[in-house]
């Protein structure tokens, strides 16, 4: 069995590269706009820009976080859309931070998965 078969394939209509993927909202940080358990589907390649939501490995995690992407002349901030998160308003990122991928497409859940 190679990699690529352990995953499973969604349709996507419209353009996107080949190492793009999808994964599942695990908490509520993105509210209202992206609810908890939503599918987002991400493509590394496409470039982001200001008010992007992008995928960042932030460095001192291992866990990668979906955020909106500020830009503001040359230093970019990460916001949580969720306004029970205010005391978390945004954060720089930093240097050893990175954008990982750009989101391209969100789809909501309504069953159990």
């Amino acid at each position: 069995m190679t990699d690529e078969n352990k995953y499973e394939k969604i349709p996507f209509v419209g353009n996107i590269s080949t190492l793009g993927y999808a994964t599942i909202l695990t908490d509520y940080s993105m509210e209202p706009l992206f609810s908890h358990g939503s599918m987002l589907i991400f493509d590394p390649e496409k470039t982001f820009k200001d008010r992007s939501y992008v995928l960042v490995q932030l460095n001192e995690t291992n866990l990668p976080v979906f955020r909106q992407l500020l830009i503001d002349l040359d230093q970019k901030y990460l916001k949580p859309l969720n306004p029970d998160l205010n005391a978390f308003k945004m954060r720089a990122i930093g240097e050893n931070d990175r954008i990982v991928a750009t989101l391209v497409e969100a789809r909501q859940i309504y069953t159990d998965l």
